[in-house]
């Protein structure tokens, strides 16, 4: 009786330590890109992200990185692909530097649109901006890729500081949005949103859906 509740315990340490090993790597994974986002919030976001990839099974679509402009948008189907919404709120462009890539791999869309840039903006990071920008979009290059400008906002400071070094990539840029009325300083209202949607669109049919 006494082995078997040895064997028993041994079996419960054990398992525990693999549980545990196997939280530290997941930890240790997404522990370098919680910088700017809360790592549950990060974790959750990129595990519903991946499900609804995996569930698209070969349907044409095409996958948005941002930040909680595309998280909280209803992004439109264009030229019959669906999209697939890979917005992280409170993601810049360091959140992105390694999963912008492993997204597209995973979900090999027929294009990218990149919407990121208002949290670089917030927390001030215009040094290096335009480096870890043209990293992120020469990390796709087996995609054709859509830039979008920073939405303008008094709460975001050097919006055109920020919009003059996306829309200078080598890639097609969405046209950016002369205003936008905000639901709190930051986030687009409805009207804005479809002028976003719509500048998204145009950009997007005419490099990939020609």
């Amino acid at each position: 009786m006494n082995g078997r509740r040895t064997l028993f315990i041994a079996a419960v340490l054990m398992l525990a330590g693999l549980l545990g090993a196997a939280g530290a790597k997941l930890h240790s994974r997404y522990k370098m890109r919680c910088d700017d986002v809360p790592c549950p919030h990060l974790t959750a976001r990129l595990m519903a992200i991946e499900s609804v990839i995996r569930q698209r099974d070969g349907v044409p679509s095409y996958i948005v990185i941002g930040d909680s402009h595309t998280e909280f948008a209803d992004l439109p189907e264009i030229c019959g692909r669906k999209p697939i919404n890979a917005g992280i709120a409170g993601a810049s462009t360091t959140t992105f530097r390694t999963e912008a890539k492993r997204l597209a791999e995973l979900s090999q869309p027929d294009f990218i649109v990149v919407a990121l840039g208002t949290n670089d903006a917030q927390y001030k990071r215009a040094d290096g901006f335009r480096k870890r920008f043209d990293e992120l979009v020469s990390s796709l290059s087996k995609w054709k890729v859509v830039v979008v400008p920073v939405p303008p906002s008094s709460n975001v400071p050097d919006v055109d500081l920020f919009n003059q070094e996306i829309t200078s990539l080598p890639v097609r840029s969405a046209a950016k949005l002369d205003r936008a009325d905000t639901t709190d300083g930051v986030h687009l209202a409805a009207s804005s949103y479809a002028e976003w949607n719509r500048h998204i669109v145009e950009a997007a049919s005419a490099l990939a859906c020609n």
